[in-house]
């Protein structure tokens, strides 16, 4: 996998994904995407893997932890600047 030329590195990422979703892989995909951008030397990453949960996060049992975290994200990106 290759950024475009030109791309911000330093720009914060999250990857998030259960571990029982499909579409993802099981949540293999996104591991590879986390390994893969981290191979560009971007380094603002977070990969959060929810254990027993599918491909729609923000709809599964524990809606309220994935919330949290997606807001605790980008509270911490907004205070950094």
């Amino acid at each position: 996998m290759h950024l475009p030329m030109g791309a911000n590195r330093k720009i914060p990422l999250l990857i998030i994904s259960g571990n029982r979703d499909i579409v993802s892989m099981n949540a293999r995909l996104a591991r590879s995407l986390y390994r893969a951008y981290q191979g560009q030397n971007m380094n603002n990453l977070t990969l959060i893997i929810y254990p027993h949960a599918r491909h729609e996060l923000l709809l599964d049992t524990n809606y309220a932890d994935v919330q949290n975290d997606i807001l605790g994200f980008f509270n911490g990106v907004l205070n950094r600047h």
